[in-house]
């Protein structure tokens, strides 16, 4: 965004729009049309489009819970696990949430690594080798079927993959290597720029075989099997994969009244391109089988792509994401480093606003529960920045929101920005030592787990679903004990059994995605 603001400055409602749709753009949009193939068009767009307003509706009542937070007790927070810890009245919770937004930009980070390769795959020069299977029928006769399957130097494309997982590996661990994310800064608006403008370009070339081939033969109305509609749940629920970085973003926008009017119109606008995207590939390229909408431009028959234009946008694609890559890991591996100990502890940074000054240790109970205060996890509210030595203050949200800072000498922390303070040029050797060891376990993952497709449904079901449905609505439940007019409470607590019943079906839904990527994986059709 560039220019020097002053360090008090706050996000407009357009930048504040345009992080937002940028949190939610990238590989978890590429893999929808592969999802749709595993629902059909008629079930996979009427349950695509009811998760997603689910996690709409989650990430408003985040939104809601921070302002009310904000008004009711006169205290901001900046990150997703202090936000679930002050509401919920519970440490445990706050540091259960803290763990899973670590976990899911960990699996974030597998999900880049395994995309990256699986985009060098399909730009690899490859020669078709016949392979033949003999069967026998129910006549106990035996039949002879030749398969065509690529070779690339040789290998088949699994083996080929994992090569490829190797060797690109380096380059990830470089990048963990890196003190700070703002050298990374101007990458990353490049980054934005490739991404969509390889959106654009598949757009334009799904538009064009549907205009002149017509619907594509494979599209199908409803899913095949149960176990293939399981696999495009996990699949939807990863698409929604920024809503850890909300709680920073409604903290830092100038224009509190107007956080939640520019968060609803950017949620609607990603659920029309992610419709949009997922539909116009779905029903104009032919046999989706892979989750990366590049690798299928890649090795698409049906209409003729240039082979310049297919090199091109898998270039970009993949610089897009090696140069996002260090935006996801550097929140998780801060927590991490926090957690054991490792480097030096973060520096104090600058009280918060006059606004959020402090709350009181000694709030009224509500409901029977705990206080709002000091005893309820254990921090210092004579402080006049409780958070900022507590467990969730530290590793997360903060940097998500860095590399868009106005200035180079700012630092966006807590929902503010601060003068940031110089940054050792080289890392301790113990964090590089640990950094290295983090990245090598992303890399151990994505080759146990080669199948792009797979890992983006497991994350998605077992963290996208927590993070952006059952937790919010977890938390929007427990918000009635720091409201002080009855009338609120009371419509809160009529809405409670509703959102009750969303979070059981959540995590019904969750199990049963969950469940089908392990017996997909226990199967061994694992594909590249």
């Amino acid at each position: 965004m560039g220019g020097d603001i002053d360090p008090n400055s706050k996000l407009t409602d357009s930048k504040a729009f345009l992080i937002i749709v940028k949190c939610f753009v990238g590989g978890g949009m590429l893999s929808l049309p592969f999802a749709l193939a595993h629902a059909g068009l008629v079930l996979g767009v009427s349950c695509l489009l009811i998760f997603a307003l689910m996690s709409i509706q989650g990430i408003l009542m985040l939104a809601e819970c921070s302002q009310l937070l904000q008004r009711e007790k006169n205290f901001r927070v900046g990150t997703y696990p202090q936000l679930a810890a002050v509401v919920s009245g519970s440490k445990f919770f706050g540091s259960f949430v803290s763990l899973t937004v670590c976990l899911t930009q960990l699996g974030v980070c597998c999900v880049m690594v395994n995309f990256v390769a699986t985009n060098i795959l399909a730009i690899l020069p490859c020669e078709t080798r016949n392979r033949i299977v003999v069967t026998h029928g129910n006549d106990e006769e035996e039949y002879i079927k030749i398969i065509e399957e690529p070779q690339c130097f040789g290998m088949e494309p699994l083996p080929a993959k994992r090569s490829i997982i190797g060797m690109v590996l380096p380059v990830f661990i470089a990048l963990s290597w890196l003190p700070s994310m703002k050298a990374l800064a101007p990458l990353a608006k490049v980054a934005n720029y490739f991404m969509m403008f390889t959106i654009l370009v598949i757009m334009f070339y799904a538009a064009r075989s549907y205009y002149y081939v017509g619907l594509a033969t494979s599209c199908v109305a409803w899913p095949t099997s149960l176990e293939s509609f399981s696999l495009f749940i996990g699949n939807c629920f990863y698409s929604f994969e920024g809503v850890a970085t909300m709680i920073p973003l409604c903290a830092a926008m100038e224009n509190q009244g107007s956080v939640k009017r520019v968060m609803r119109n950017a949620l609607f606008c990603i659920l029309g391109l992610q419709l949009t995207v997922a539909v116009a590939c779905y029903v104009s390229f032919q046999d989706i089988d892979n989750a990366s909408m590049t690798a299928v431009l890649a090795s698409n028959r049906r209409i003729e792509v240039p082979i310049y234009t297919v090199l091109v946008t898998n270039c970009f694609v993949i610089t897009a994401v090696v140069f996002t890559f260090p935006l996801q890991l550097f929140p998780a591996m801060q927590l991490l480093e926090s957690f054991f100990g490792i480097g030096k502890k973060p520096p104090a940074h600058a009280a918060p606003d006059e606004q959020a000054k402090k709350l009181s240790g000694a709030e009224e109970q509500a409901d029977g529960e705990g206080p709002v205060g000091k005893g309820a996890y254990d921090l210092d509210y004579d402080d006049p920045d409780p958070f900022r030595r507590s467990p969730y203050a530290d590793p997360f949200d903060r940097q998500l929101i860095a590399p868009y800072a106005d200035s180079d000498d700012d630092e966006f922390t807590d929902g503010h920005y601060h003068v940031a303070e110089k940054t050792a040029r080289c890392l301790p050797c113990c964090q590089l030592v640990f950094r290295t060891f983090v990245v090598i376990m992303i890399g151990g993952i994505t080759y146990m787990i080669p199948d792009l497709g797979l890992i983006v449904d497991l994350f998605g079901a077992v963290f996208g679903s927590t993070l952006a449905i059952i937790v919010p609505n977890y938390l929007s439940i427990k918000s009635a004990r720091l409201m002080s007019d009855p009338s609120d409470i009371a419509k809160q607590n009529s809405a409670k059994c509703r959102k009750m019943f969303v979070m059981f079906i959540v995590f019904c839904c969750a199990l049963l995605a969950t469940k089908a990527v392990l017996a997909e994986m226990q199967s061994g059709e694992v594909h590249a």
